[in-house]
């Protein structure tokens, strides 16, 4: 594995972990271009699962690949965003 990709992962791991601990809802982007919109139920070595809290996969979990996880921050809803920010 590419050290570069290994560093990414382990930085999302820890970002991961605290989220769950703080129960902070998430905005992951695999690298098919699916979107979650989730809570983080499980971070392990080789994966993460997560559970949908919004869109007609509600209340599913899913299990996410480390290696195929794109983007993974806060979920921020409409209203938190503004009018005039973006999405990263």
């Amino acid at each position: 594995m590419d050290i570069g990709l290994r560093d990414k992962i382990e930085r999302m791991k820890v970002k991961a972990e605290d989220f769950r601990d703080n129960n902070v809802k998430a905005f992951i982007v695999d690298i098919d271009n699916t979107w979650y919109f989730c809570d983080i139920v499980i971070v392990g070595h080789l994966y993460l699962m997560v559970e949908i809290f919004q869109g007609e996969k509600k209340g599913q979990r899913h299990t996410l690949y480390w290696s195929d996880v794109v983007k993974l921050e806060a979920y921020k809803s409409k209203e938190e965003l503004g009018k005039n920010d973006k999405p990263d």
